[in-house]
């Protein structure tokens, strides 16, 4: 077996990576626990120290969506609310999760995938015109 199948674009992770989610809408989204992601639960669970285990599942859960909106979904076009496109920011982002939680554990899913993120794929991008390019 070829272990360079499993091999990672670090700045992919860092930087995101654009996905195609079907009519004219998609995604960038950096990988689950990016640095900035870190950083960001770091500074928000640094009052409860070693005892993290203080904080309840709703808690956690609000953290995470927090720090997913904050640091992994880093844009994205053709969002709809009906007929109005709903703009990126991590305020519409939170909100775009909190009333579609399935879309959210997608995104989750996608992010947490080091699929997403490997290298031959990054490889295969620069040499073709692929439709989950950022749209400019």
């Amino acid at each position: 077996m070829q272990l360079k199948q499993y091999a990672t674009d670090r700045t992919l992770e860092e930087e995101g990576r654009v996905i195609q989610l079907g009519e004219g809408s998609w995604i960038k989204i950096a990988r689950m626990n990016n640095r900035r992601m870190i950083e960001f639960m770091r500074k928000r669970t640094a009052p409860y120290g070693h005892r993290l285990d203080r904080m309840s599942n709703e808690e956690r859960e609000r953290l995470t969506m927090e720090a997913v909106c904050a640091t992994v979904v880093l844009d994205w076009a053709g969002m709809m609310d009906g007929d109005k496109e709903i703009p990126h920011s991590p305020e519409n982002v939170k909100d775009v999760f909190t009333r579609y939680p399935d879309f959210f554990r997608e995104v989750i899913e996608i992010a947490k995938e080091y699929q997403t993120f490997r290298e031959a794929d990054r490889e295969e991008d620069a040499g073709n015109s692929r439709a989950d390019s950022e749209p400019n």
